[in-house]
């Protein structure tokens, strides 16, 4: 049954992904679902270990708070790892935050290359209208937008999650 929750929890990180990516915001009602899903996971192996994960859940947040006034990070991405730290074992944690900053690196990565590279747009086949535009947003949006890095949390939150990969 875990799994079936865990792999379910994939759902709600895909709309941030997309919504991050798309708009770079992340909807409250995801970090909300995810934060109640983790909660029920954690309970389901007692109160104790879930009032461990919601301490080690605030004192993240307490960092993550420092660097978002401090304008490293941002909200949404504070309040979606914070919730994805409620459900993981604190022990998951540093994986997490690992396979977290990988993809984050990666995905810097995708858009500095995105920033330097010129491909041709046409001619493009027909009904690649959308991924013309997508490809001239990213490209501007790489000039001074942030990372959306929802995505790179997502993988991360995926690492672990997923049977067999993380955990």
């Amino acid at each position: 049954m875990d799994h079936v929750v865990q792999i379910a929890m994939l759902v709600p990180l895909a709309v941030a992904c997309w919504q991050d990516f798309l708009l770079r915001r992340i909807p409250d009602g995801v970090s909300m679902l995810l934060a109640l899903a983790g909660m029920a996971l954690r309970l389901r192996d007692g109160i104790q270990p879930l009032a461990v994960s919601l301490a080690v859940a605030a004192a993240l947040f307490l960092v993550l708070l420092l660097l978002y006034l401090r304008r490293l990070v941002g909200g949404g991405d504070v309040k979606l790892i914070v919730a994805l730290a409620i459900g993981f074992p604190p022990l998951a944690l540093p994986g997490f935050l690992f396979a977290t900053a990988l993809a984050g690196g990666v995905l810097a990565l995708a858009y500095l290359a995105l920033r330097m590279v010129r491909l041709p747009l046409r001619p493009l086949p027909r009904g690649a209208g959308l991924l013309r535009r997508l490809w001239m947003v990213e490209r501007w949006r790489a000039r001074k937008a942030a990372l959306p890095y929802g995505i790179a949390i997502a993988a991360g939150a995926a690492w672990v999650l997923l049977p067999g990969a993380g955990l």
